[in-house]
């Protein structure tokens, strides 16, 4: 588990780094959503990451460190979906948007998988 949670907290704006990497991916979406070659090297970069982190939640079950009756399909569904939407909040609404806020949110998914009832 502890894999994951650290590719997470690496896509997570947390510092003026990734909030400036947040940025940059914010506009690539203004100029990939009338392209279809932007498109789908987003499409390819998003589906590496989901792979990757799939893995690390393989890793993590096998080990007994997710509770059995989790759905990974959905659940990586649920933390790609926040991931986006912290990058996004982390721009338009800092203020509600912490990196200890967004920790507390990415601890809180996980403890989800943990206990079975994300």
């Amino acid at each position: 588990m502890n894999a994951f949670r650290k590719f997470c907290v690496e896509i997570m704006p947390l510092d003026d780094e990734r909030l400036n990497e947040a940025r940059v991916v914010i506009g690539f979406w203004n100029y990939a959503v009338a392209d279809q070659e932007l498109i789908g090297v987003y499409d390819q970069a998003i589906s590496r990451w989901r792979d990757q982190m799939l893995s690390y939640l393989h890793t993590a079950a096998e080990a007994g460190e997710i509770n059995p009756s989790c759905d990974l399909d959905a659940f990586l569904d649920l933390a790609m979906a926040t991931l986006m939407g912290l990058q996004i909040n982390a721009i338009f609404a800092a203020r509600l948007t912490t990196p200890s806020r967004q920790l507390r949110i990415l601890d809180g998914l996980i403890a989800g998988l943990q206990t079975g009832t994300s």
